[in-house]
């Protein structure tokens, strides 16, 4: 199992990741469902959505990943590359999803 370690002080912020963390699994199925059925419009604006929020949490690899496939639908790129780069964001969302999270002082 992953883990992730976080140096957020604030508690309420702690929460924030926690709850950004869990809803993960529910946006590998979105863009899951939208992969599957061609929608690139959903699966742009999907991927837009994440690539500005996971930095925001520390999550910058998935902000890179949402970014390429954002860039992909722009592109108009081929289906098969669109899926590779599809299927890349959603391992990396299901395994953030299921990391365990670890809060510690900073610095250690």
């Amino acid at each position: 199992m992953t883990q992730i370690t976080v140096t957020e002080p604030d508690p309420a912020f702690q929460k924030l990741i926690e709850l950004f963390l869990v809803e993960l699994g529910a946006r590998a199925e979105a863009f899951r469902r939208a992969s599957m059925t061609g929608d690139r419009v959903m699966l742009r604006s999907l991927a837009h959505q994440l690539k500005g929020s996971a930095g925001g949490y520390g999550h910058v690899e998935l902000g890179v990943l949402a970014g390429i496939v954002q860039q992909d639908c722009l592109d108009n790129v081929s289906h098969a590359k669109l899926k590779q780069s599809v299927d890349a964001l959603i391992h990396a969302c299901e395994e953030a999803s299921s990391a365990e999270i670890v809060f510690a002082a900073e610095g250690v």
